[in-house]
């Protein structure tokens, strides 16, 4: 009996062995983290001297080969098991795009859309603007869905990483437009408003969102509205997003690393949407459960102490 275990044991995959040892050894670096992290919080030390996560190596411009760095950087994205990427995938399919179909129906027109289009093309006449669109996850769902969109993103290379991938799927007819630029850069050149503005990237990994947030809301039409997320500062949001996330399953999301410092209250989000005269309409907690990275899956919860999003419409004048 014994020895029939020992067997099973042996035969276990390495991976699983090597799985287990990072897992312990970022268990023991824990404490480290908490302090790191009160010490951040409390100090005026800059982000912009931290450690983060960046694309530099998938850069077209970081290569002598431009192909083979772009053709790197869409297996990254789309195709590789890296955790960000594939964290960011399922925020996208699991939380953003059915909110935006439940927005854009409910907030947007006051109806149930499924009784005006069919159930595969649920936005169909709408126009969405994604801000901070990345590699295209959620801007490709949106298309799918019958939906006019604007992806727009400060990284060039996952702007030609989103394209790539859109052509190498669907060719170039009725693809999506991405924009190398900031949301206040297109306020500035382009008149145009939306029905849905997505902000993509939560607001805690946004740089000055207090800034940002307003001259989005301005890209939203009357009647339209503005979807927001974020990492709650909260002691949950920090034991849930570093501490259980990044420490115990190592899972990074977005493309620099959490700061609990950076983290956002809903109050300051609301006194925000105050200043902009944007209604709240909907607010729901967000929260990434697994056991394992792998099995990891994103879901909306009335608790919204680890995280949340925000639905807020621009009134309409008459």
């Amino acid at each position: 009996m014994h020895r029939t275990k020992l067997r099973k044991f042996v035969k276990l995959p390495w991976h699983w062995m090597v799985e287990v040892f990072e897992c312990w050894w970022r268990i023991c670096l824990i404490p480290l983290r908490i302090l790191a992290e009160s010490l951040l919080y409390f100090s005026s030390f800059p982000d912009a001297l931290l450690p983060s996560e960046t694309n530099k190596a998938y850069s077209p411009t970081a290569r002598g080969d431009p192909k083979s760095a772009l053709k790197d950087s869409v297996h990254f994205w789309w195709a590789s098991s890296a955790t960000s990427a594939v964290m960011q995938r399922k925020f996208a399919k699991q939380i953003l795009q059915p909110v935006v179909v439940e927005t854009y129906s409910k907030v947007v027109l006051g109806r149930d859309i499924s009784d005006a289009f069919p159930s595969h093309t649920p936005l169909l006449g709408a126009r969405i603007l994604e801000v901070q669109c990345g590699a295209g996850f959620l801007t490709e769902l949106l298309m799918e869905a019958g939906a006019e969109v604007t992806g727009i993103d400060t990284d060039a290379s996952v702007i030609l990483a989103a394209r790539a991938h859109w052509q190498k799927r669907k060719g170039i007819s009725g693809r999506p437009t991405y924009l190398n630029m900031s949301a206040r850069v297109l306020l500035e050149q382009r008149v145009d408003s939306y029905d849905v503005v997505v902000v993509t990237e939560p607001l805690d990994q946004l740089k000055n969102w207090k800034d940002q947030l307003p001259v989005c809301a301005k890209l939203v039409r009357q009647g339209g509205a503005l979807i927001v997320t974020s990492a709650n500062r909260t002691p949950a949001g920090l034991i849930w997003n570093i501490v259980g996330l990044e420490q115990v399953l190592g899972c990074v999301s977005g493309r620099k690393a959490k700061r609990f410092r950076n983290f956002v209250k809903e109050k300051e989000v609301m006194a925000v949407f105050r200043e902009t005269q944007l209604i709240p309409t909907m607010f729901s907690g967000i929260v990434p459960f697994g056991l394992r990275r792998q099995t990891i899956k994103w879901h909306q919860t009335v608790y919204h102490g680890t995280g949340f999003l925000v639905v807020a419409k621009s009134p309409e004048f008459y």
